[in-house]
């Protein structure tokens, strides 16, 4: 004990040194975690999901025949595929398939879609109705975020679909069930039956939340 205080300044520096040593060892050790933590970030962004659509499919354009579920069934049999989303997409449009009105404002860009057409054989000029449609979109796992291009989907109101379930029921956005003054328990028109709505989804994004959610078997 007497040693440690006969010389003062010697004392001093061994404390601050120790004192600077922990202090690095506590800084790299905080500097490990923020590296770890960003390289699961990092990891769970990578691309390991492969999207698979018919040759000469491009969104809703192109040709081509749907895939099977036999090609669903090759695909699951590969080595190392972990996990087999399966979707189908269309589109609903008020008064031809469905009573419900879009919740997207066309805007000047939407709108462009009414163009003028001649008609008749007196060359005269009608204007082209034109209605945003409603993205419709059938799985059969509610749980793969990527598979509906959203990234978090929380539900506000009622409750998830079961996403094999063949029922005539279905999750709508925020937007429109706003726009469709629809809630929980609800009904609406899409291919000429009634469709019930089992619960109230927010992406988070304005134009996701526009959209309707179908167990995959109810849209087929």
């Amino acid at each position: 004990v007497k040693n440690a205080f006969r010389n003062g300044i010697r004392t001093l520096s061994i404390v601050l040194i120790l004192a600077l040593a922990i202090g690095m060892a506590l800084v790299m050790l905080l500097a490990l975690k923020t590296v770890d933590a960003k390289i699961a970030s990092v990891k769970s962004s990578v691309g390991n999901t492969i999207t698979i659509v018919p040759a000469g499919v491009r969104g809703f354009e192109g040709g081509g025949a749907l895939l099977t579920d036999q090609n669903a069934n090759d695909i699951k049999n590969l080595d190392h595929v972990t996990t087999v989303t399966e979707t189908l997409s269309d589109r609903l449009t008020n008064g031809t398939n469905t009573n419900l009105n879009s919740a997207i404002d066309a805007g000047s860009f939407g709108t462009r879609q009414r163009q003028s057409q001649t008609s008749g054989s007196n060359g005269t000029n009608t204007q082209r109705s034109f209605t945003m449609p409603i993205m419709v979109t059938g799985t059969n796992n509610i749980d793969n975020l990527a598979s509906l291009s959203v990234s978090q989907l929380n539900i506000t109101s009622g409750d998830k679909i079961d996403p094999n379930s063949p029922d005539n029921v279905a999750m709508i956005g925020t937007s429109l069930a706003s726009k469709n003054n629809l809630s929980v328990d609800s009904t609406f028109q899409a291919y000429g039956q009634d469709v019930k709505v089992l619960g109230i989804f927010d992406t988070g994004n304005n134009f996701a939340n526009a959209m309707v959610i179908m167990p995959l078997k109810t849209l087929q």
